[in-house]
């Protein structure tokens, strides 16, 4: 029987208000506790003005992320304030310090906040999921829209990974794990269904949906089951395909982020492996239409589906698919097989 770390305290509050109240509790529960508060500029912000005064009754310390990875083996609970590289220290800090982790994300716009693995300074390391995690809905609808695009295509690149990793038992006998790929196309789906519906149905203007409670709390939902699923799994297959292999040559060629976010990449990237298969992801048949079902939907909410969106032209293409599969040697995905 296998052990797998997952949230035991998942809450998503719908305003700054809502969460002090949640955080309350929370440290009433851990009072006799002691806490390592690790945050970003704008987490140390939100630390000063909203979390410090709880803290009247609770051993705590501070340490900025700029200080990276640290070993605090007296505190009981790392607890991370700030973006995707602040919640990753955290992750390490905590595994150092042989701590539980909280987090507290003011941005979320990748599965990386519940997922075992952190990457700090472009190193990707194996790492734990928090064990609680509070997310203010009044912060995190204020983030740039690019942002949410990036969390979108980071969820629905679960597709074409999964058909790497079930083409790599197929080919190389590679084992899978059933219920991490249920997690996994669940999450994808969750978040394709509910643009979807709002599409057919009209209800909300594009970026109106998209910074609503209603979209947003199935977007947090869906990034936490993703990285549930690579806990389950052990390892990022269930997420992490050819997709994120085109999207790692990228980086190395021109720099992270100076295409695009990395989710932004790996959307467009699932969207040009659905090409060279010739098969729809979302509604599983052979592509015969110019945009597959997946392509339309994100389309019409004005989210990058072309490598051409991120300025990278079809001779640069070229160059970053034939680097792609050395990006991580040992993960056969589509690419190989299909000998681009």
């Amino acid at each position: 029987m296998r052990s797998v770390n997952i949230p035991t305290k998942i809450q998503i509050s719908k305003s700054s208000e809502e969460l002090v109240t949640d955080l309350k509790v929370f440290f009433q529960e851990n009072q006799d506790k002691s806490f390592l508060f690790q945050y970003s500029n704008f987490g140390k912000k939100y630390f000063e003005s909203l979390i410090k005064p709880l803290l009247v009754n609770i051993k705590f310390k501070e340490s900025h992320c700029s200080k990276g990875v640290v070993e605090e083996k007296d505190s009981d609970w790392i607890f991370s304030i700030g973006g995707g590289r602040t919640l990753d220290i955290g992750k390490l800090t905590a595994v150092k310090s042989e701590s539980q982790l909280v987090c507290l994300p003011t941005l979320i716009a990748h599965d990386g906040i519940c997922s075992p693995v952190a990457v700090v300074d472009g190193v990707s390391q194996g790492a734990i999921v928090p064990t609680a995690l509070f997310v203010d809905f009044s912060i995190i609808k204020q983030c740039p829209i690019e942002q949410i695009y990036a969390g979108v295509g980071d969820l629905v690149a679960n597709l074409s990974a999964i058909e790497d990793w079930q083409l790599a038992k197929k080919i190389k006998g590679e084992k899978i794990d059933d219920f991490a790929i249920i997690l996994s196309r669940r999450a994808a789906r969750s978040i394709i269904n509910k643009l979807e519906m709002n599409m057919l149905k009209e209800k909300q203007a594009p970026t109106d949906f998209l910074t609503s409670y209603s979209f947003l709390h199935v977007y947090i939902e869906s990034l936490v089951l993703s990285g549930i699923s690579m806990s389950i799994a052990g390892n990022s297959r269930p997420c992490s395909g050819s997709e994120h292999l085109i999207s790692h040559a990228i980086d190395e060629i021109y720099g992270a982020n100076k295409k695009a976010l990395h989710g932004i990449q790996v959307m467009i990237a699932t969207l040009y492996i659905e090409k060279l298969m010739g098969f729809d992801l979302l509604i599983r048949k052979e592509l015969n239409a110019k945009e597959s079902e997946l392509q339309k939907i994100l389309s019409h909410y004005g989210m990058p589906t072309k490598f051409s969106d991120i300025n990278i032209n079809e001779e640069e293409l070229k160059e970053i698919i034939q680097k792609a599969p050395s990006t991580r040697k040992g993960r056969f995905t589509l690419l190989d097989e299909l000998k681009v």
